[in-house]
């Protein structure tokens, strides 16, 4: 069997093994967004990564004493030497789901040709923003995540008017530190105010990949069961979310992407799905 050394992007340095050694594309799932490595030159190389899009039910919550998460820091650490992020485009769609609801047989949907085993995933997120919430009053997200292939600092960018959102990502590196890069990134819009917890949001999710008839993902399910903690007010909460996003072999036609959402709605809907309370897991942690 070959193997395969991935070179740029987030999983950079990374060894897959290659059941065909004369692959000359390699699709690696990578959480919100898919990474693409092409071959490139003779058998013992590949090239550079490009990272493509990839692909909530009754909640519940209660006050508790609050154990505040310490603020990380601010440190040097970046994802490269110029400190440059991977980039990912998010196009979503979610449901709330109870308990107990049975995913629905997500084969009809357009396109659909297969539907990936699960595998399950362990996510641990720390949001943070100002003590006036200047990220999220603009439509920014913080975060450092563990568990799952895209650990690392990701900052979420407003919804634009196809309600795709703009991802960066660079990796987790010292363990309680912003990276500089991303500081430099938010400081248009915080400029020198400091950032401290916000929200931490586990997550035991169950991904689906929805694959086309040449097997390429079209989008991924998650199934995710939430435990959030908002972090200022102490407020635990806990509810479960289908979570549907486009992925790297989706069509970018809007009218086939509409068609697409409708036909998971109808098909989420006939399973008990309804529509999600929140537009995301940060809002509904706080409680909005």
């Amino acid at each position: 069997m070959a193997i395969a050394r991935l070179h740029g992007g987030p999983l950079d340095g990374q060894l897959l093994p290659l059941e065909d050694p004369q692959l000359d594309r390699l699709i690696v799932p990578y959480s919100e967004t898919q990474v693409v490595y092409e071959r490139k030159g003779d058998l013992e190389k590949t090239g550079r990564a490009t990272a493509r899009p990839r692909p909530n039910s009754g909640s519940s919550s209660r006050k508790t004493p609050s154990t505040r998460t310490p603020a990380p820091r601010v440190s040097s650490a970046e994802s490269g030497a110029d400190g440059a992020p991977s980039r990912s485009v998010e196009v979503e769609l979610k449901f709330d789901v109870d308990e107990g609801t049975p995913l629905p047989d997500l084969s009809p949907l357009p396109g659909v040709a297969g539907v990936t085993a699960a595998e399950e995933r362990s996510l641990d997120a720390l949001y943070l923003d100002t003590t006036d919430r200047t990220l999220a009053q603009n439509g920014y997200a913080l975060r450092r995540r563990t568990g799952g292939p895209d650990a690392g600092w990701h900052i979420k960018g407003p919804r634009g008017a196809d309600g795709g959102r703009v991802e960066l990502h660079w990796p987790l590196g010292e363990a309680d530190a912003v990276p500089a890069a991303a500081l430099a990134e938010l400081g248009p819009i915080i400029g020198d105010e400091l950032l401290a917890p916000l929200a931490r949001i586990r997550n035991r999710r169950v991904p689906y990949l929805l694959l086309d008839a040449a097997g390429g993902v079209l989008a991924e399910l998650a199934d995710d069961h939430v435990a959030t903690t908002d972090e200022r007010e102490g407020t635990l909460r806990e509810w479960r979310e289908w979570e549907i996003e486009l992925a790297s072999a989706a069509p970018a036609d809007p009218a086939w992407r509409s068609e697409f959402f409708d036909a998971v709605a109808r098909v989420v809907h006939a399973a008990g799905g309804r529509a999600a309370a929140s537009d995301s897991k940060l809002a509904r942690a706080l409680g909005h």
